[in-house]
């Protein structure tokens, strides 16, 4: 379902043409076979590739993400995702971290050495079409419902959101200073975004984060409410045996 990638000399694929995944390393020059990959499992899918000039990432449809050496095809780690990926969208590989997501617009920051998370947060909307970008310290994906969000790469809070339409954004291109953003729906377009100056950015944690405090509110608020339904059942209850008394 994606493009071949090609990084100095090697050309990387993925493609499962009996039905079982498998990733191929070949020479850019000859087409000599480098090094073949197969998921343990007989994973049925894949999504698209991402690479440095020595590490290969992507997510395999049993919500794995994986790292690979690029030059042997060695696992270097594999961590398990909240949802399956899009097999058009690719994972990023950054100078420390690898930036994934999945199809339920959960987005992923992993430790390049270790796999570790860093942090993730779930848009819970559609994300299929769009790729994770990198920009100016932010990760930024198209959703399936017209929009246009920016992660904080350090932090993984939500910092923009911008409507473009009501159709699928797809993927995401820089040129100098703008973002290009193909939109389909009712009135399909090429979008370019250019930085507001007098934006204000937002501060939105992921609806998975617990907020400790907010959650400390919410069950005051309910204590309240308890002990005043309990208080105002046990004054009608004195009433009820007051008047019931000769």
């Amino acid at each position: 379902d994606a493009p071949p990638l090609v990084v100095a000399d090697a050309v990387f694929a993925s493609g499962a043409p009996d039905g079982t995944s498998r990733i191929l390393a070949v020479d850019a020059a000859t087409g000599e076979r480098r090094w073949r990959q197969e998921p343990q499992y007989g994973i049925a899918a894949t999504s698209a590739l991402a690479a440095s000039l020595d590490a290969l990432a992507y997510v395999s449809s049993d919500r794995v993400a994986h790292l690979l050496d690029a030059a042997t095809g060695e696992v270097r780690w594999e961590r398990l995702l909240v949802n399956l990926p899009s097999p058009v969208a690719a994972p990023v590989v950054a100078e420390d971290a690898v930036i994934a997501s999945d199809y339920a617009g959960g987005v992923y920051r992993l430790d390049l050495a270790t796999g570790d998370p860093i942090w993730d947060h779930q848009l819970n909307v559609l994300v299929v079409r769009s790729s994770p970008v990198l920009v100016d310290g932010a990760v930024v994906l198209g959703t399936d419902d017209g929009r246009v969000v920016a992660l904080d790469v350090g932090t993984g809070r939500l910092v923009a959101d911008v409507r473009l339409g009501d159709g699928v954004v797809g993927a995401i291109a820089t040129a100098g200073d703008l973002l290009l953003a193909p939109v389909a729906g009712s009135a399909p377009a090429l979008v370019a975004l250019a930085t507001d100056p007098a934006g204000r950015l937002l501060d939105v944690v992921s609806p998975t984060v617990a907020d400790p405090v907010a959650m400390v509110g919410r069950f005051a608020l309910v204590a309240a409410v308890l002990l005043g339904a309990a208080a105002l059942g046990a004054r009608r209850s004195r009433r009820a045996i007051r008047g019931g008394t000769p």
